[in-house]
């Protein structure tokens, strides 16, 4: 293991940092508190993002995008992404025993982005009410979207409960590991490991309502009191 380790790092090739011009698609001015969507335009394995205070952001599509909220000023937005492209050594010659020799070939890249948010005065208090609670219109709304689903999927709406009452309490005790954007694709995951395939398809018509529901609540991002109460209300109705 040690001839083989000392032989991999032998192989591989010098780290490549290279600056490039801006790769990334992003407006260059935005209304205040505007949702501001940012995408890489560069392929790679690995994709880092940095913006700066008091900017938030929420990563979507693997890494490749973003979504951006912040107060009146100009941001520089950095991306760094890492490609990988590993290949086995032409001049190596199998011979029973030892493993392949491998070229590594890292390409590390920088690209920048400046987005200038336009307004002025302080910025609307993310979650002005520590204890948010969703109207009655948007149970009205996950109730309709129930309709869409038939009287063998309905059977299920228990499960689908579980799913939603289970994420809020793990966001409740651990709320720092999680974001509204973590519970939305963890309730989605779970929901599909909970229920068979075909009962999947009896619930197919009700995510798209549930889903215009949830924006038309207008939660921020950084809202995440705001999901837990919503999420509390989706188990309501369905436990009903």
């Amino acid at each position: 293991m040690k001839k083989w380790t000392i032989g991999l790092l032998a192989s591989i090739m010098m780290l490549v940092s290279v600056p490039v011009s801006a790769q990334i698609s992003a407006p260059d001015k935005v209304d205040a508190h505007k949702p501001i969507i940012v995408e890489a335009q560069a392929e790679a394995d690995v994709y880092i993002w940095n913006v700066p205070s008091p900017a938030v952001k929420i990563v979507v599509d693997s890494g490749r995008g973003l979504h951006v909220w912040a107060p009146p000023g100009k941001y520089e937005i950095r991306l760094t992404t890492i490609s990988v492209d590993v290949k086995v050594d032409p001049d190596w010659k199998p011979d029973g025993t030892s493993v392949p020799d491998l070229k590594k070939n890292i390409q590390y890249n920088e690209h920048f982005a400046t987005i200038e948010v336009l307004g002025s005065g302080p910025s609307p208090n993310p979650n002005p009410n520590p204890n948010p609670n969703p109207s009655n219109a948007f149970k009205q709304k996950i109730t309709a979207a129930l309709t869409k689903v038939d009287e063998a999927g309905l059977t299920f709406r228990g499960k689908v409960a579980d799913v939603y009452a289970n994420i809020c309490q793990e966001v409740e005790a651990n709320p720092e590991a999680w974001d509204a954007a973590t519970m939305v694709n963890e309730a989605k995951v779970r929901v599909a490991t909970a229920l068979p395939s075909a009962t999947l398809k009896s619930w197919a018509g009700f995510w798209p309502g549930l889903g215009k529901a949830f924006k038309e609540q207008g939660l921020k991002a950084s809202d995440l009191d705001g999901h837990v109460a919503a999420f509390k209300q989706v188990v309501e109705v369905l436990e009903k």
